[in-house]
């Protein structure tokens, strides 16, 4: 009796789909298919089994008003890698993190560091590669609101250096049109709050940069529909 229901269930839901054309085909895809696509990493020489420095940098307007920012991100994006390579996610296994410590006294110890070659700053670090990460822009409140209205913005540009190759050739990622390592993220996603506050736009806008910019370079599965949804940050 039960198989017999079960039969009548697919074959409604089956003619539902026929009726509604492709979006009643995604409704079938996503309740009995595999809803999920397996991505690539851009980087595809990996580093696996290298020594990898996080350094992270903001404008002076910018780390003026957040002063703990560069810290907060540097920490999350490392932290990010290690659960990868803790995971053994391809393109990352045996990597090895450079402590965000030992990068903070770099800086203290060359004022100049924001302009520095990045091949003589990976030596220095003891790195392999250089993952370079200026956040170019941060807000976590809507400027006029007086203070009522939240929304985390976070624009910053990344490049992945070898240390092992000339200054000139040095920057391995992004290299094509296909690379991007410009990042823009907004939360909430489509209009600010007025019920947050700064410490939670600020945590959920850092951790989903830190998400997107660590993907870029392990094997990784996104919904198949994601690159179907609007980017709300481009649309405002």
């Amino acid at each position: 009796m039960i198989w017999k229901v079960s039969v009548r269930v697919m074959l409604a839901l089956i003619a539902i789909a026929v009726v509604s054309g492709c979006d009643g085909c995604k409704f079938m895809l996503y309740m009995f298919g595999d809803e999920y696509k397996t991505v690539q990493p851009q980087y595809k020489p990996g580093m696996e089994k290298k020594k990898l420095a996080v350094v992270v940098h903001a404008p002076h307007a910018v780390a003026s008003d957040f002063p703990r920012l560069v810290d907060d991100v540097t920490a999350a994006v490392t932290a990010e890698f290690r659960r990868c390579v803790n995971e053994k996610a391809s393109g990352l296994k045996g990597v090895e993190l450079v402590d965000p410590r030992d990068i903070k006294v770099y800086k203290n110890n060359n004022l100049d560091w924001s302009i520095a070659d990045r091949t003589k700053m990976g030596k220095a670090l003891g790195a392999d590669y250089v993952l370079f990460v200026c956040v170019v822009d941060f807000s976590t409140v809507v400027e006029g609101s007086g203070m009522l209205l939240f929304r985390g913005n976070l624009l910053a540009d990344a490049k992945l250096y070898d240390v092992s190759l000339p200054k000139d050739k040095a920057m391995v990622w992004p290299k094509t049109t296909n690379e991007s390592g410009s990042f823009t993220e907004v939360f909430p996603p489509y209009s600010p709050t007025a019920d947050s506050d700064e410490n939670t736009v600020r945590f959920m806008v850092i951790n989903s940069f830190k998400t997107k910019l660590v993907r870029k370079f392990h094997k990784h599965k996104v919904r198949k529909d994601e690159d179907e949804r609007p980017n709300p940050a481009l649309a405002n």
